[in-house]
């Protein structure tokens, strides 16, 4: 039973922050479900009446790099993630009786596919959402994978922010800096609070020691503690 109840509250923390994320960028919540793959979430953004310019670059995209970055951050769990853009059936399938909404298509199989790819780091995108978000977001490119629906193996990339582009990616085990940080976050309160002028911060120590990671992490701090939650 307390194993049971550990579980439990496992999975009712994940639905919680995920559903913050998703709502914040305007998206959808299709399914939450435990099967063979683990715990499986399909998401969706742009069905009839939400579809908006720049929605990939802007919504979708950011979406999947937050509630990546929140599961990790705030539970310590690792997530894959598969995000794809393409047309497919959006509504009821089953009987009269019995029946879901379901969202079906060569694009939602390759999302499948990219999630449980042995390579994803993280986050796998395909080539779609790597062009419609190309100005916005850096990506590494991976050896392609053939997906089902698809005659051609498929290109796949990995999505990088501007900030993990030039300053490394946030971990969930960084220990240590915590002087340097609250003394950044402080600073950062007091701009917002007292409307200051702008203000440098330098950070100065040999190659090698860890300044990137540290102003990596001190943004990051910044970010959630200041940045609107509805």
């Amino acid at each position: 039973e307390e194993e049971n109840a550990r579980i439990y509250n496992v999975l009712n923390d994940i639905m919680n922050l995920s559903t913050r994320e998703i709502d914040r960028f305007n998206g959808h919540l299709r399914q939450f479900i435990v099967d063979d793959k683990g715990l499986v979430m399909i998401i969706t953004f742009g069905l009839r009446g939400t579809t908006v310019p720049n929605m990939v670059s802007q919504r979708a995209l950011p979406a999947c790099i937050a509630i990546h970055n929140t599961l990790q951050l705030e539970l310590g769990i690792d997530s894959r993630i598969g995000a794809t853009i393409g047309e497919a059936y959006c509504g009821v399938v089953g009987g009269v009786k019995r029946h879901e909404y379901a969202v079906l298509g060569p694009s939602v199989n390759l999302a499948a596919r990219l999630m449980a790819s042995k390579i994803n780091p993280g986050i796998l995108v395909d080539n779609r959402v790597r062009m419609m978000a190309n100005r916005s977001f850096g990506f590494n490119a991976l050896p392609p994978v053939d997906a089902k629906g698809y005659n051609e193996p498929v290109p796949i990339f990995e999505p990088l922010t501007t900030l993990e582009r030039y300053w490394g990616r946030i971990v969930a085990n960084f220990a240590g800096r915590k002087a340097e940080i609250k003394n950044i976050m402080q600073s950062s309160s007091e701009m917002l609070r007292m409307q200051t002028p702008c203000r440098f911060v330098l950070v100065e120590s040999k190659s090698g020691v860890g300044k990137s990671t540290l102003i990596a992490h001190a943004i990051e701090h910044v970010r959630r503690s200041f940045s609107p939650r509805k």
